[in-house]
């Protein structure tokens, strides 16, 4: 769709464990997206506090917010993966004065698929036994090469592919203000995490961290 419309651009930001295709849809206004090394170069100064409080205020008001969301990192969580084809079309596409007025305000950093070796593993699973009584039966194996379904540990590490090549564009060339990790809610039913916190909320682990 990159190749489609002036608002999107498309790229391979690196190959996975499995060697697959890791992609980076940036959706912004065709105005945004001519001056998006403005904008990134903005966000990094605010981002690495290399201006005075007066050059970021004026920076900040100059700036576009940038913000990523990264899909069904749980590669049997296909919800994100589906919703970020449809999100991408939309604004790709939509003319509404609602839409126009989010791209001219936001840059959006859209990965479709932060576990491609594992959702190509899902799809092949559920396409062998279509149709039989086994449809729909889960996975022997888990979804990641090495580290299973616990990919989602692997932040504070970087010891996986996928997860390098979404850190570089986070902390290295984009220094976005929000990150949104889309997940989707098992068979069990709803988890909801609502104020009051436990405080503190390990008591193994120092006040200061």
């Amino acid at each position: 769709i990159g190749k489609h419309s002036p608002r999107v651009i498309t790229r391979l930001i690196g190959k996975t464990t499995l060697n697959n295709d890791m992609v980076l849809a940036v959706i912004s206004s065709e105005e945004n997206i001519r001056n998006l090394d403005k904008y990134r170069e903005i966000s990094k100064k605010l981002s690495l506090g290399e201006v005075d409080d007066m050059a970021a205020r004026k920076l900040a008001a100059q700036g576009k917010i940038v913000v990523i969301v990264t899909c069904s990192l749980h590669a049997s969580e296909i919800g994100a993966s589906q919703m970020a084809v449809e999100l991408l079309y939309l604004l790709a596409t939509d003319d509404s004065s609602k839409i126009k007025n989010i791209l001219d305000n936001v840059i959006l950093l859209l990965v479709p698929s932060a576990n491609p070796d594992g959702q190509i593993m899902i799809v092949e699973w559920y396409n062998k036994y279509k149709g039989t009584k086994y449809e729909g039966g889960s996975m022997p194996y888990l979804y990641h090469w090495y580290a299973g379904h616990d990919n989602n540990r692997d932040w504070f590490k970087i010891n996986l592919k996928e997860t390098w090549h979404i850190t570089r564009e986070m902390y290295f060339n984009w220094f976005p203000q929000v990150h949104i990790d889309e997940h989707q809610m098992g068979s069990t039913g709803d988890r909801f995490f609502v104020p009051p916190f436990a405080d503190p909320p390990s008591p193994g682990v120092h006040p200061l961290v």
